[in-house]
């Protein structure tokens, strides 16, 4: 159980750094995938639509950036191919779970000979810790901040949400989206 100074951003890390890859073929045996696949739809559904209105915009710069907060193992990583995106930065309180992450996006690169998006990837709390200082370009902003089913984790506490708050709001560029999805705590 975490300490109330730590918080629970430990016990979520080590939740998720200890959950076993299944693969694609035992998520099919699972008794929520009919929901996991109604929320990658919709996870889809919002991916397209904010980054067709970016591509509209005044000022587009025909490149196209993102910000994934919470990107976990990298389940969106294909999504963000499909998009056509052209940069993904992606952040996770979970240490092994980028470490999977980052397997997933150069075994998707390979398959793929090269033609994907530029990408890094980094293990942050965002709740307590400001990403960009991670970043490999640390004052670059994005046309796309996107945090799914990650955002709850942040209103343990004020400043937790704030820092969270601040992690949104200041990676975005002007005129940039931010869209999420909250869902329930697993731990």
């Amino acid at each position: 159980m975490a300490t109330a100074e730590a918080g629970i951003g430990e016990e979520v890390a080590r939740h998720y750094d200890n959950l076993p890859e299944k693969g694609r073929e035992s998520r099919v045996q699972s008794r929520i995938y009919h929901m996991r696949s109604f929320n990658n739809w919709t996870k889809s559904m919002l991916i397209n639509e904010y980054l067709e209105k970016i591509r509209k915009s005044d000022g587009f710069s025909g490149k196209v950036s993102v910000l994934d907060l919470g990107c976990g193992k990298g389940g969106d990583l294909t999504k963000w191919h499909k998009a056509k995106v052209d940069q993904v930065v992606g952040v996770d309180i979970a240490a092994t779970s980028i470490e999977q992450c980052k397997d997933r996006y150069h075994e998707m690169k390979g398959r793929n000979r090269g033609r994907i998006f530029q990408a890094e990837f980094h293990a942050v709390d965002c709740t307590k810790q400001r990403a960009r200082d991670f970043y490999r370009n640390q004052e670059q902003q994005f046309d796309l901040v996107s945090c799914q089913f990650a955002l709850h984790y942040c209103f343990e506490s004020l400043p937790q949400a704030e820092c969270m708050l601040q992690n949104i709001s200041e990676n975005l560029k002007k005129g940039g989206f931010f869209i999420g999805k909250i869902g329930r705590a697993h731990v």
